[in-house]
């Protein structure tokens, strides 16, 4: 958990005070408890996993 004045969350681009790191990105307690709760056939299923992809090749660039 983070405190203080937040940190902006990879997903809804929000600044929030609540959530955790993967790694390097910040995600709210928000976003993860609504990828938790999708399916693939959900309308915002493909939306997280660009976002998600997305993620994954900026790290890729900057561990090269």
């Amino acid at each position: 958990m983070t405190g203080g004045n937040g940190k902006k969350c990879i997903f809804c681009k929000k600044m929030k005070n609540n959530g955790f790191y993967l790694l390097t990105a910040f995600i709210c307690l928000d976003c993860e408890k609504e990828i938790t709760a999708l399916s693939p056939d959900d309308l915002k299923y493909n939306s997280y996993l660009s976002d998600i992809k997305m993620f994954w090749r900026q790290l890729e660039r900057e561990v090269v």
